[in-house]
């Protein structure tokens, strides 16, 4: 689970016994190995985590959940599914498959469970969002000598927010904007196409010239995805890749499990929407009292409370 504190906090202070599998040898899975130190010192993940814990939430590390029925069998009352997006997104080009290829993601939690991945000097990193300009500048701390970002948008319309872009220049990493991945060769080197504009007016993908970059490695930050290999046993649904769930209980159509906003929901969404926190654990509470709604925790913000 991503970041499980307030659900988990609210939970037990409703009087509920809530326990977190981890599959990572340490509680925290995005926020501690999907975002470089500098961003996050995990110290202060620490004293988060331990607070929580104080409060009686089990966590249990090195338990990857296989399938919702192995969870059901262990006895739970409800399951509350909060991933997060923790694979990178595959993109669709030539050489994709080559050893010099890998996710930005991965890369990431290499680095930050102590791995030390090796880089060469020259590293490509494909995508314009926060997330790339996180994997070029920890290659940049990793040793690599010439980073350079490329992504289709237009440096107005990359989505990494100003100040990353700026910190990222001035750190040093070049930026490539209004080109696309082409492929890349056993011979170290990446093509791009350019792309004035990502579509024409047909809305259809619009490439035009050609950049070739020499690349010892290059790191694909274009997203993220959702790891869902333990939905296959049950009645969840997945949707451009993301769990549906209602968009006001959250529940699914799996009784008695509720899907995370961070997996069930837009980004968009979840800045815009300060009750749904509070709303999950109320639902869940409602669930194992028969619905009694009236006797549930007040939420201001929520109409069904």
């Amino acid at each position: 689970m991503p970041n499980p504190s307030s659900e988990s906090r609210n939970l037990c202070l409703l009087g509920h016994e809530v326990k977190i599998p981890e599959s990572e040898e340490q509680a925290g899975t995005i926020p501690r190995y999907g975002s470089p130190d500098y961003r996050l010192p995990p110290n202060l993940l620490d004293i988060e985590l331990a607070q929580i814990e104080r409060l009686g939430v089990k966590i249990h590390t090195g338990v990857r959940v296989e399938s919702l029925k192995a969870l059901r069998e262990q006895g739970f009352d409800a399951i509350f599914i909060a991933p997060g997006f923790q694979l990178s997104r595959k993109v669709p080009f030539a050489g994709a498959d080559l050893a010099l290829v890998r996710g930005g993601m991965d890369f990431l939690r290499e680095v930050r469970s102590g791995l030390n991945p090796r880089l060469g000097d020259r590293v490509v990193v494909v995508g314009g969002g926060n997330v790339a300009v996180d994997v070029a500048l920890t290659a940049a701390r990793q040793g690599a000598r010439h980073v350079t970002m490329v992504c289709l948008e237009k440096r107005r319309e990359m989505p990494a927010s100003h100040s990353e872009i700026e910190t990222a220049l001035a750190e040093g990493i070049t930026i490539q904007n209004s080109w696309g991945p082409l492929k890349v060769t056993t011979e170290d080197k990446i093509t791009f196409q350019h792309c004035p504009q990502v579509f024409d007016e047909n809305r259809r993908f619009d490439p035009q010239r050609l950049l070739t970059l020499d690349a010892d490695n290059v790191l694909l930050a274009v997203g993220q995805t959702l790891d869902d290999h333990y939905l296959e046993d049950g009645q969840l649904e997945v949707q451009r890749g993301l769990l549906v769930a209602d968009p006001v209980t959250l529940k699914t159509k799996e009784i008695g499990v509720f899907a995370g906003k961070q997996a069930s929901a837009s980004i968009d969404a979840w800045l815009r929407d300060e009750c749904w926190r509070r709303r999950k654990s109320v639902e869940i509470w409602r669930r194992k009292r028969g619905s009694a709604c009236r006797q549930a925790p007040k939420c201001g913000a929520c109409r069904h409370a």
